[in-house]
C-alpha cells in the first residue's frame, strides 16, 4: 500500500531529478483519483513541501506587519537559511497590518510568530 508520503517523496525525487512535470503530475492526480484521495490533494502539497526540504528546497511564508524593505528580506532569507540548511527559498512575503509589528515565518518543518498581536494575545490570556 502506497501512502500519501511516499507519493510525496516520488514527486519531490521526480522534481529534482527533471522529470518531465506534466507526466509527473499526471501520474500523481491518477493516483489520488485512483485510490479516492482527490480531498486530500491539500494535505499531498503539503508533504510535497515537506519532502522538497530534503533536497534543501524549502517553501516559506512570511507575513509581516509592513512592507519589507530588500535589505531586511535579505536578512530574513540569510538567517532562514542559516536555521534550516536551506540551498534554495521560495519565499512568499504578504503583508497584514493585524500584527500590528513584528514577522511571522512558516516553512513546512516549523513556524515562527514574533508578531506583537501575538505577544499582546498571550498578555491577555494570561490575565484571563
Amino acid at each position: 500500500m502506497t501512502s500519501r508520503t511516499q507519493v510525496a517523496d516520488y514527486l519531490a525525487d521526480k522534481i529534482f531529478a527533471g522529470t518531465n512535470s506534466k507526466k509527473v503530475m499526471a501520474e500523481v492526480a491518477s493516483w489520488l483519483q485512483a485510490h479516492n484521495k482527490t480531498r486530500q490533494v491539500n494535505y499531498l502539497v503539503n508533504d510535497v513541501a515537506r519532502a522538497l526540504t530534503k533536497h534543501g528546497y524549502y517553501c516559506v511564508s512570511i507575513t509581516s506587519a509592513r512592507e519589507l524593505s530588500q535589505v531586511t528580506k535579505k536578512q530574513v532569507e540569510t538567517s532562514i537559511k542559516d536555521m534550516t540548511g536551506a540551498t534554495t527559498l521560495e519565499c512568499t512575503y504578504r503583508v497584514d497590518r493585524k500584527l500590528i509589528g513584528g514577522i511571522i515565518i512558516k516553512t513546512p518543518e516549523a513556524a515562527l510568530d514574533a508578531s506583537i498581536q501575538s505577544r499582546l494575545a498571550k498578555i491577555i490570556e494570561g490575565v484571563k
